[in-house]
């Protein structure tokens, strides 16, 4: 979800001391018009005084006149105005132009002469485009299983757009760790130093020129060369992830409350600091996912994830579905429930990158659903045993031996309240008659238990329709389910030794 974001006009009446002088001769016309503009780069929380090449710049003005009117706007170039755009309006006026090369630019806007009234001009606007640059510092040296902090600047500053570091990996240029522009243009990278030896890092952000699909990192900064060295001093290293800044966690953005922010939060009576608290891991284009480098000397990941349902002091609740993945492979995948807490110990030896995502359970979770909280997360050199390990499956992602009638796996179903997500199986049928779809599954005698949330879709109540969902293992009914209307409740199924 992106921000809806309330700016303020800003006017800027920098006169320009070169051009030639307007006619004194309409001083006199009943018709007056004014200008202004405003550079409100997206997510800019408020208009900025300079523009990028190829940013979005807005000019606007009214005039006084009983009569509609045509307003030309100009821009003075090689000695002479010339039009850029034009408009009639007897009130408001608006043009959109995009910010040309560096420089120094012109404005006016004139009403033109008509046959019964002559002409009027606005006061004359500089507009400033400056060429964009980003620059980056890093520590010539780090140890081996310490934070790496690179620092920047940006300029023009640009709040919130957001800043990724990047490390060259053979050919390839790979996103190692996130954050956001200050309102300053400074920012702050924060990851585990990789391994032993030289690595070459980067800083982009976005770009206003260029091809739209290369603008999001369109700007790069000069290389930064960091050499990782052994650690001084024996003794384990632990690096808390809160210090870090993980790629995809959208640090700094807003909405409701921050969509990535660490502190200390309570998971019942306890406190746990230097945890992270994250709204942004839901399968929206935005944010899929985030992950952290786990850097050199990693052995051992451990947290406790759990719910967190008060955001700004409102109420969120919701179940998700988390997962915890390192270098691609789910290692973790749980239904939690506010209220609960999951105990989490990986082993990381060798590995490069450990991934959080999660998502609303569905089909019938109203709202948001609650932020994720991850209990001081740490990864560390040290060994220890793994727990929290043993990976739900989702039935959907197994292959179907047999489907009977219209089923959708896997769906996507929008309605004016709530989403059937990704995961959910989704049987439909005529408004009649008896079974209306079926899907079997071979099942190898893996499983124990089969949990879901039977539930009508929302259309469904128009009718006043009811539904029964029949589980079956090895030809033995094993449970008989209804389904309600706007149900969120999760049914156990025992499904031992079926296959």
């Amino acid at each position: 979800m992106r921000r809806m974001l309330v700016v303020l006009a800003l006017a800027l009446g920098l006169v320009a001391p070169t051009l030639p002088a307007t006619s004194t001769a309409m001083a006199a016309t009943a018709v007056t018009v004014s200008i202004t503009y405003r550079i409100a780069p997206n997510d800019a929380p408020s208009a900025v005084p300079t523009a990028m090449p190829g940013e979005s710049v807005a000019f606007s003005g009214s005039i006084t006149s009983t009569t509609s009117r045509v307003v030309v706007l100009q821009r003075y170039s090689a000695g002479a105005w010339r039009e850029v755009g034009r408009a009639r309006t007897s009130s408001r006026w608006v043009w959109g132009i995009f910010a040309p090369p560096p420089g120094r630019y012109s404005y006016r806007a004139v009403v033109l002469r008509t046959a019964t009234a002559g002409p009027a001009y606005s006061r004359t606007l500089v507009l400033t485009v400056v060429r964009p640059l980003i620059r980056a510092v890093a520590p010539a040296t780090v140890e081996v299983g310490r934070l790496l902090t690179v620092t920047g600047f940006a300029v023009p500053a640009r709040q919130f757009h957001r800043v990724q570091l990047w490390e060259l990996r053979g050919p390839r240029w790979v996103p190692v760790a996130e954050s956001v522009q200050s309102a300053q243009g400074t920012f702050t990278l924060r990851l585990r130093a990789g391994n032993l030896g030289q690595h070459t890092y980067r800083a982009v952000t976005r770009s206003s020129s260029g091809p739209w699909a290369l603008r999001e990192f369109g700007m790069r900064s000069p290389v930064v060369v960091t050499t990782t060295v052994p650690a001084s001093t024996p003794g384990v290293r632990a690096t808390l992830l809160a210090e870090t800044t993980p790629v995809g966690a959208l640090v700094g953005e807003v909405k409701d409350g921050p969509l990535y922010a660490t502190g200390t939060f309570a998971i019942g009576a306890r406190l746990y600091p230097k945890s992270v608290r994250t709204a942004s891991v839901s399968n929206s284009y935005y944010a899929p996912s985030f992950s952290y480098e786990l850097g050199a000397g990693a052995s051992t990941f451990g947290t406790a994830v759990a719910l967190f349902t008060v955001r700004r002091g409102v109420l969120y609740r919701g179940p998700r579905l988390v997962e915890i993945g390192v270098d691609g492979v789910v290692r973790v995948r749980r239904f939690l429930k506010d209220g609960q807490a999951l105990p989490v110990t990986l082993d990381v030896r060798g590995k490069k990158v450990l991934s959080i995502r999660s998502w609303e359970t569905g089909p019938m979770d109203f709202g948001v659903g609650s932020d994720l909280l991850l209990a001081t997360p740490v990864v560390t050199s040290e060994v220890r045993p793994e727990r929290g390990d043993e990976p739900e499956t989702l039935l959907t992602n197994l292959t179907p031996a047999a489907v009977l009638g219209p089923v959708l796996l896997n769906v996507v179903e929008g309605s004016v309240t709530r989403e059937l997500i990704g995961g959910s199986m989704f049987l439909r049928g005529p408004s009649t008659g008896s079974v209306t779809a079926s899907v079997d599954y071979e099942l190898g005698g893996r499983f124990t238990q089969l949990v879901g949330v039977p539930a009508l879709e929302e259309e469904a109540v128009v009718g006043g329709l009811h539904g029964t969902v029949r589980v079956y293992g090895d030809g033995v009914l094993r449970a008989t389910l209804t389904a309600g209307t706007f149900s969120t409740q999760r049914v156990p199924v025992d499904v031992t030794g079926v296959h």
